[in-house]
């Protein structure tokens, strides 16, 4: 960025996306299951566009690996439109990986409502090959449920404090597949304590009192004629 703008690393602030706290919020994972109408399997969540970069083919393919496994599934929210491309070959990769009884495509969800299923889920997946920040992994920390993700975005700033999360290195199918294995073994009823400090970090008050701090320093350091400007 410096070399492309000719800024100094002193004169860059980098400011995190931020969550609301009063939305993404941990609640009972059983209450949240009966308003998401979910059997008692445990649940695996992705969300996301669909979008190859997202990696959910990927997953699919994981997820046929673990097929003998009959006490999960996985949810799979985002796109509901009939003639999207993605989401029809979504549907297609599900039948012929014959693993209908696992997955549960979902569609579009309001966002008002996410907060539900993430609590619900016993964990999130985020098997993307890029995310430029992964909000979806901040929505499910910030609600008490573990992720498993790529290393991708600012995923792993989020995860320190969170013992229960994971980051793959290897996204292969079958790498993806142990896991998943892995975290279903080794999954909780009780929610993650991590939530106070991640809210600390990337909560609306905390981002808001960033950018303000930002604009402050600009303000103060930039030259009248610049000042007046950034009035305007």
């Amino acid at each position: 960025m410096e070399l492309e703008y000719d800024a100094h690393p002193s004169n860059i602030s980098v400011i995190p996306c931020g969550i609301n706290p009063i939305l993404f919020r941990p609640i009972n994972k059983n209450v949240a299951k009966e308003a998401c109408k979910l059997d008692s399997r445990q649940a695996v969540l992705f969300v996301g566009r669909m979008d190859p970069l997202k990696g959910l083919s990927n997953l699919l393919e994981a997820i046929s690996i673990l097929q003998p496994r009959k006490d999960f599934q996985l949810l799979v929210i985002g796109g509901d439109n009939e003639s999207e491309i993605e989401f029809q070959r979504m549907l297609k990769l599900i039948r012929d990986f014959n693993i209908d009884d696992i997955v549960k495509p979902i569609g579009s969800v309001p966002h008002e409502y996410m907060y539900l299923y993430y609590n619900a889920a016993d964990f999130c997946v985020i098997p993307s090959y890029y995310e430029s920040f992964s909000l979806v992994a901040l929505e499910s920390l910030a609600c008490g449920t573990p992720i498993l993700s790529t290393n991708v975005g600012e995923v792993r700033d989020m995860v320190k404090t969170c013992p229960d999360c994971r980051i793959m290195s290897d996204t292969s199918p079958a790498k993806l597949a142990g896991h998943l294995n892995d975290m279903l073994d080794n999954s909780r009823n009780d929610k993650n304590n991590c939530t106070d400090i991640l809210i600390s970090h990337y909560g609306w008050d905390s981002v808001i009192e960033r950018i303000l701090s930002a604009y402050q320093h600009v303000m103060l350091n930039a030259p009248i004629h610049e000042r007046l400007i950034l009035h305007i």
